[in-house]
C-alpha cells in the first residue's frame, strides 16, 4: 500500500553514505536556520516504509507572496531522494500540490536535473533551463593522462609564480575567505551570503571532517580559497574565490586541481563543481577543461498567479541593479545579501 504525507523532519537523510552533504537533513537545517525558512519533507511510504523523500521549503516574497521551492536549491541531485525500493509516484507531487492549496501558496518550483520529467509535465508544470551543473568523474580523471599532465603543469606554474596552497583549520581563515568572496560577489553585482551561513556550516561540519577550507597565499597573505564539502561518494566545490590582483598566479586552477587531488585521495567518486548560468559560456567551458561533464538543470514551475520569473529573466531584469550594486560599500552588500538570498535562494 502506497501513501504520502508531509513531515517536518527526516532522520532518514542522516548518515547515508551515498548522499551528498547538501542532500542531508543536517545541512538543510543549517541552511533554513540561516534564512529563517521552515523545512518540510514530502514522504512516500510503501507498506509503512519510507521509500522517497522530496525536501522543500516555503519562501515568502514581498508582493509576490509565498512559493514552494524544492531542496537542495540548485537541484543538482534531482528533486526526489530515493531511500528505499520502488519508484516514485505522482502521489508524492500531488501531496505537495495539496499542501500549496491548503496554505494559499500559488507558486511551486521543483528543481531537478531531469529534462524529461513525465509526472511534472503531466501535472501542468512549465520547464525552464537556466543553470548548468558541472561534475567530474574522479575515476576517469585518474586514468586521463592528458588531464594529469595539465594538472602537474598548472600547479607547477602557480608554485613558480609564488602561490602556495594548503589546508586550513583556522576559523580566522574562514573570515578572510568570506571577505575575499564578498569583494568578488560585489564586483559581479551579486549580494553576498550572510557570514552566519559560513559560520554555521563550519561549526556543524568541519569538526566532522565533512568540510574543508583550501587556501592559497602569496607572500604569506591569503589571496583566495575554496570551501569544499567532503562526501564518501560525492564532494562539492561549494564556494571558490580569489582576489583578481593575484590572477597572474592562476589561483583558481591551483585550487581546483588541489580539490580534485584531495577528493581522489579520500576515495571520492564524483566532484561537483557547482552551477553556472547556461549562457555563461566561458565558465562552463573552463569547468569542462578540468574534465567536468556539463548537465542542464531544470526548474519545473507551476504558477497560478503568473507573477514569477525564471532565473534568466531575473538576471536580465536586474542588469541595471547589478551595475549599481558594484558601487555598494562592502558592509552594505553583506547586510542586504541576507535579505536578498532569503527571498531569491
Amino acid at each position: 500500500m502506497i501513501n504520502t504525507r508531509i513531515e517536518k523532519s527526516a532522520s532518514e537523510l542522516l548518515n547515508t553514505p551515498y548522499l551528498a552533504l547538501s542532500q542531508r537533513y543536517d545541512y538543510m537545517k543549517v541552511l533554513c536556520k540561516t534564512y529563517g525558512h521552515k523545512l518540510y519533507f514530502a514522504k512516500q511510504y510503501v507498506d509503512g516504509i519510507v521509500t522517497h523523500i522530496l525536501p522543500f521549503t516555503v519562501i515568502s516574497r514581498p508582493i509576490l507572496g509565498k512559493r514552494i521551492v524544492s531542496m537542495p536549491f540548485d537541484g543538482s541531485y534531482g528533486d526526489v531522494i530515493c531511500v528505499s525500493f520502488g519508484s516514485v509516484t505522482a502521489d508524492l507531487y500531488q501531496c505537495i500540490l495539496n499542501f500549496a492549496y491548503e496554505n494559499d501558496i500559488m507558486h511551486i518550483e521543483i528543481r531537478t536535473r531531469d529534462p524529461y520529467h513525465p509526472i511534472l509535465t503531466e501535472m501542468g508544470f512549465s520547464k525552464n533551463i537556466s543553470l548548468i551543473i558541472s561534475e567530474i568523474n574522479l575515476d576517469e580523471i585518474k586514468k586521463n593522462n592528458r588531464l594529469n599532465r595539465k594538472k602537474r603543469s598548472s600547479l607547477h606554474i602557480s608554485s613558480v609564480k609564488g602561490l602556495k596552497i594548503s589546508m586550513s583549520s583556522d576559523i580566522e581563515d574562514l573570515k578572510k575567505f568570506y571577505h575575499i568572496m564578498s569583494i568578488n560577489m560585489r564586483s559581479y553585482g551579486t549580494p553576498m551570503y550572510p557570514y552566519s551561513y559560513f559560520k554555521n556550516m563550519w561549526y556543524e561540519f568541519f569538526v566532522k571532517g565533512e568540510l574543508a577550507l583550501i587556501k592559497c597565499t602569496y607572500k604569506e597573505k591569503m589571496v583566495g580559497g575554496m570551501l569544499l564539502f567532503i562526501g564518501q561518494h560525492t564532494s562539492i566545490m561549494k564556494y571558490t574565490s580569489a582576489l583578481s590582483k593575484y590572477f597572474f598566479a592562476r589561483p583558481y586552477a591551483a585550487l581546483n586541481w588541489t580539490a580534485i587531488d584531495f577528493c581522489i585521495q579520500n576515495g571520492c567518486k564524483i566532484l561537483n563543481m557547482g552551477t553556472s548560468f547556461y549562457n555563461d559560456d566561458g565558465l562552463v567551458a573552463a569547468k569542462k577543461g578540468f574534465g567536468a561533464e556539463n548537465i542542464p538543470l531544470v526548474a519545473y514551475t507551476l504558477d497560478l498567479k503568473n507573477k514569477s520569473a525564471s532565473l534568466t529573466e531575473l538576471q536580465e531584469r536586474y542588469n541595471k541593479l547589478i551595475k549599481l550594486w558594484k558601487y555598494q560599500p562592502l558592509v552594505t552588500s553583506q547586510l542586504l545579501g541576507n535579505v536578498f538570498w532569503r527571498w531569491f535562494c
